[in-house]
């Protein structure tokens, strides 16, 4: 696929240029309310010079949750005149940031990029955390990426990699399982749970494409969340170890990039910088390393550090058990 811009961008751009009104369609926070039985709230802030707008989800106790799967909690500011008001946001999110500590949430929550000043929930008692994502600017410039990368996605058309945009999820999740099972984790999404969300989207929003080999196989399978006129995001991607192996995820990431710029994405989001290998990869396409933060109640952070440290002492104790255990065996 080769999309024919006016013009390309570097990954120059600022959290000004992203906006994941994505998140918001109704279809895609229906899907998240019916797969793990939540209720969607709308919460809407206005002063004269700004408007925010968020989605949370409330499960059976009225608590907010995340849903798994849910990259950042659903959020846009809107100006109001011919520009947004910094201080008109700031006191935007101390009044939603009263809302979660009256509400109360379980667990943490993700903020989008947009969100940059994080003090109001620090003042209203919260722990907030950084974590981070590239983004780039659409279309994409492969100039941005480094010479390793670019010699790699070159190589690719001499081994008969193709890429195609798929109709339906069958060839995607096959991939998206064996992934989870090779690195040990569990999905939590089933074939009938991505045909479910296609029709709740439709084809324009839910970009599904694959790398096929020479002979047919699925080498690489994604899914994209797409509303033009605003970011796109890397939802969901998996690459066989042969894919891995012939670059199938590079020519993927190159494709789709072009793919979503000719479908009207003005930048992209790669989701998620905040594993050692995942960030060695994605950082070689050269696009911008933006912080986002994540909010929790300090009584939820002291009992997840609780359960971790008693997972790890049990772990450990287990393995003790077994060495002991096959030492006296051996012995007998």
């Amino acid at each position: 696929m080769n999309a024919t811009p006016s013009s390309k961008h570097s990954c120059a751009g600022t959290t000004s240029d992203l906006d994941y009104a994505s998140l918001t369609n109704p279809g895609l926070v229906d899907w998240f309310s019916s797969k793990y039985d939540l209720v969607p709230e709308a919460l809407y802030y206005e002063s004269n010079k700004a408007v925010l707008e968020v989605i949370l989800f409330a499960d059976k106790r009225g608590r907010f949750v995340m849903p798994r799967h849910l990259p950042y909690v659903p959020m846009s500011i809107r100006r109001v005149g011919p520009a947004v008001d910094r201080s008109a946001v700031s006191g935007l999110l101390e009044q939603f940031a009263k809302t979660l500590k009256a509400r109360k949430f379980g667990g943490a929550l993700a903020l989008p990029p947009i969100i940059s000043d994080v003090r109001a929930f620090q003042w209203a008692g919260f722990l907030v955390e950084p974590q981070y994502t590239y983004t780039c600017k659409l279309p994409y410039d492969l100039d941005s990426a480094d010479a390793r990368l670019k010699k790699r996605i070159r190589n690719v058309s001499r081994k008969g990699l193709t890429y195609q945009e798929l109709e339906h999820p069958q060839h995607i999740y096959p991939l998206l399982r064996d992934a989870s099972d090779r690195k040990g984790y569990k999905l939590g999404i089933t074939l009938d749970d991505l045909y479910s969300l296609r029709a709740g989207l439709g084809a324009a929003a839910l970009r599904t494409s694959a790398v096929r080999g020479g002979d047919g196989e699925v080498l690489s399978a994604g899914i994209r969340l797409l509303t033009p006129g605003a970011t796109a995001l890397g939802w969901l991607q998996a690459t066989t170890p042969r894919g891995l192996s012939l670059g199938a995820a590079q020519f993927m990431q190159k494709e789709v990039l072009e793919e979503l710029a000719s479908a009207g994405a003005t930048t992209y989001d790669y989701i998620g910088a905040n594993i050692p290998s995942v960030d060695a990869s994605k950082k070689r396409w050269g696009m911008n390393l933006h912080a986002y933060y994540v909010i929790q109640h300090p009584s939820d952070r002291a009992i997840r550090e609780v359960k971790t440290r008693a997972y790890t002492w049990l772990k450990a104790a287990r393995i003790r058990t077994n060495r002991y255990s096959t030492r006296t065996v051996d012995s007998g």
